[in-house]
């Protein structure tokens, strides 16, 4: 995973190196990566859209859209994208 998302663009992020984050220009993508399961988050649904194809052309994966539970955190999404973690 870590070859393929640095050939991807991906840089691993100083503050943890479970963390890789891709910029171009104004558009921003982060992945957390924890055991088995990957987060995405980015400013440009499009990015994640691509990364989301080329991840799936390479791994066995699926798609669970947005979190709502995990490692017992509650993800409560508002309507303007806001995240409130419980």
């Amino acid at each position: 995973m870590d070859e393929f998302l640095k050939n991807e663009g991906f840089i691993v992020i100083d503050a943890d190196c479970c963390i890789y984050m891709k910029r171009n220009k104004r558009r921003t993508i982060m992945l957390s990566l924890y055991v088995d399961d990957l987060f995405i988050s980015s400013n440009c649904k499009n990015l994640c859209a691509e990364l989301k194809l080329n991840l799936n052309k390479r791994f066995e994966m699926k798609d669970l859209g947005i979190v709502k539970v995990c490692l017992g955190i509650e993800f409560n999404w508002l309507p303007d994208g806001t995240c409130l973690l419980n």
